[in-house]
């Protein structure tokens, strides 16, 4: 299957969720997440700010918040079309994007990098369990660890999903980057590399 067409087919299923199974799973996630070393033992992490039927993300900032984690959120430069990673805190003011997702300013106070980051949650359409994710399109994780790919041995990625993203086989592209694993409602799943 191309990857536009299953793009399509698993944000249809994913918003065919009711808000309730919606916020079932992602606490069901959530508690995966906290009662694992893979939160445990990161310092700082990078993770996106849910958007529409994506897993819920607020419960594991303030959990990180609450732990002394530095948290990192990705905002996409609408000048470069790059990935720009901002750390933010209690008190961050957000805005909305052109697409409405929330993010916070981009100043360089508050600009990390790759480097400053020891743990990426990262959103996705579909995964399998090779360690494939389909994105949205944009190619903006895999150009961030791409660009990185002298560190990414040290950084743990994992994709938060809900089991009806979960599929046989992602198509792949040779600049798509495979990620250790995926935290969904009923398991974590660590890919063979």
């Amino acid at each position: 299957m191309k990857k536009k067409t299953l793009r399509k087919k698993i944000i249809s299923l994913r918003k065919g969720l009711t808000k309730a199974a919606l916020l079932e799973k992602s606490n069901q996630i959530y508690d995966h997440l906290i009662n694992c070393s893979i939160l445990k033992d990161a310092d700082s992490v990078l993770i996106y700010m849910d958007f529409r039927n994506e897993v819920k993300t607020k419960q594991i900032i303030d959990y990180c918040f609450a732990h002394n984690k530095d948290v990192i959120v990705p905002v996409v430069d609408e000048t470069t079309q790059q990935m720009v990673l901002i750390e933010i805190d209690k008190n961050t003011e957000f805005g909305k994007s052109k697409y409405g997702i929330l993010e916070p300013t981009i100043s360089e106070d508050n600009t990390r990098s790759l480097y400053d980051v020891d743990l990426v949650l990262a959103p996705g359409v579909a995964f399998d369990l090779s360690g494939n994710r389909l994105g949205y399109g944009g190619g903006y994780y895999d150009r961030l660890l791409n660009a990185h790919a002298e560190i990414r041995h040290l950084i743990k990625v994992y994709g938060l999903a809900f089991e009806c993203q979960l599929v046989d086989e992602v198509p792949v592209d040779k600049t798509d980057c495979k990620i250790d694993g995926i935290i969904t409602e009923k398991q974590i799943y660590h890919c063979a590399k």
